[in-house]
């Protein structure tokens, strides 16, 4: 459950310069006009006050998060993205540090007339990137600030090249909220949906079927196949960890502490399980053999965000990613030490192999890879970013990651240092997950968009 809460955002006050039709001028503006996000926030989730015009004091970080702005395209005007419009757009999607600072806002050169338009911002204290993005019959704007330095790591910077041509891409349809994505020994896909369901994807037909019946109750969210093929599943609001496998029925095992959230699963080398708890700020660990729950381990550092796990690639310890805390963290299985190394963005996802830790830049849309050996890394900074989503490697060892705003798949090869992009048609806004399975195909699922993209390169 990665930055789940909604935010309803946009609106004359924020904009200024839009203009509104008649009828809305007669009747004046209220919360009726504006849809809400399908971008989330970790703040808080009271509206801007649109109808006073009142300030919009929606934001509490201090700049270096991503936050994201939506509007109906009805109220946007067709030179918004020029001269003193654009510079209203900036300031009211930037930090506040930002916008009262006089900043100034470059227009940058776009490859593609599918590419969004982007615009470099800076101001004495702060940096980054304003993304406009049209997505059906809204427009999305989107504040991504550059990232911090970090003298471990070198920061290269990748080439946007030519997409090879797919055999296909297609978009699979569901009356549901796909979240996680995962694949079984037999190349079937599963994946967990909000609404109370697991289902799992027949790659021969393509077609999802609900497995639970509804009863995968209490926002199902982060989600994984073990290596027995079991389907395991964090219930954030449900406090349980569920399992279940193809034709038995779901098992619950409900949280051992009070409040606790658990979000996203995985399986260490000894085939326990154990699930990440952003809110409760640790680890946990369940026991298969004895099916109860065994350990708990508390992050390093207050509200570090813990968000994914995955099993280290040589030793007896998991990965994590801590977003709040922009750090990386290796949990020692045997002494259960946990030990924290800053990187220079906010990562969410995480993937592993023996090349090191590779994730994705939540914040900047960049990508980065962690030598665990040298304690050194790269920063791969990726033109026309958008916030990195899911993130997986490929047979190739490229690595394949989601630009959540953009609707895209991107693949970077970090030997050639070239990335290229598949566009889903419909343009739908991704979140936590994608997947290359064992054929190569490539699944990214879309809870606003309410399907899973796939890819045959």
């Amino acid at each position: 459950m990665f930055l789940r809460e909604m935010v309803v955002i946009a609106g004359t006050a924020v904009f200024g310069q839009l203009n509104p039709s008649g009828a809305e001028k007669g009747r004046g503006l209220s919360l009726d006009d504006f849809l809400p996000a399908e971008i989330e926030s970790r703040y808080r989730s009271e509206p801007c006050k649109i109808d006073t015009g009142g300030p919009c004091a929606l934001w509490t970080a201090e700049g270096t998060e991503p936050r994201y702005m939506i509007f109906r395209r009805s109220l946007k005007s067709a030179n918004l993205l020029r001269g003193a419009q654009a510079v209203s757009l900036v300031r009211a999607v930037a930090p506040d540090s930002v916008s009262k600072a006089s900043p100034q806002v470059r227009a940058l050169a776009r490859k593609s007339s599918s590419d969004p338009a982007n615009f470099a911002v800076s101001s004495a204290s702060l940096s980054g990137r304003v993304q406009v993005i049209d997505v059906k019959d809204e427009a999305l704007a989107v504040w991504m600030p550059d990232g911090r330095s970090n003298g471990s790591f070198e920061t290269v910077d990748v080439t946007a090249v030519d997409t090879p041509a797919p055999q296909q891409i297609a978009e699979i349809r569901v009356a549901n909220q796909p979240d996680l994505i995962d694949e079984d020994s037999g190349g079937f896909l599963w994946f967990s949906a909000w609404n109370n369901e697991i289902y799992r994807i027949d790659p021969n037909t393509d077609l999802a079927e609900p497995m639970t019946g509804g009863t995968a109750t209490g926002t199902p969210d982060g989600m994984i196949v073990d290596s027995n093929d079991n389907i395991w599943f964090a219930a954030y609001s449900g406090h349980y960890l569920g399992t279940l496998s193809d034709g038995a029925p779901v098992t619950r095992y409900d949280v051992p502490y009070p409040g606790g959230s658990p979000a996203i699963p995985c399986e260490d080398p000894s085939g326990n399980i154990w699930v990440t708890d952003h809110i409760g700020n640790r680890v946990m660990e369940f026991d298969v053999v004895a099916q109860d729950w065994k350990r708990a381990v508390q992050m390093p550092v207050s509200s570090a965000w813990v968000t994914q796990c995955k099993r280290d690639d040589a030793g007896n310890a998991l990965w994590m990613t801590m977003y709040q805390a922009r750090s990386l963290g290796r949990l020692d299985l045997d002494t259960l030490t946990i030990e924290r190394y800053p990187v220079p963005c906010a990562p969410a996802f995480l993937s592993v192999d023996a090349r090191g830790v590779w994730a994705g830049c939540w914040d900047s849309g960049h990508i980065i890879q962690f030598d665990p050996v040298k304690l050194t890394g790269r920063l791969f900074r990726i033109p026309v970013g958008s916030g990195a989503g899911g993130i997986s490697i490929d047979g190739q060892g490229r690595i394949v990651f989601a630009q959540n705003a953009l609707g895209r798949a991107a693949v970077l090869d970090p030997e050639s240092l070239e990335v290229f992009t598949y566009q889903l048609p419909s343009r739908p806004v991704f979140k936590d997950s994608i997947l290359v399975a064992r054929t190569g195909n490539i699944w990214v699922p879309s809870p606003s968009g309410q399907l899973v993209g796939k890819i045959v390169p």
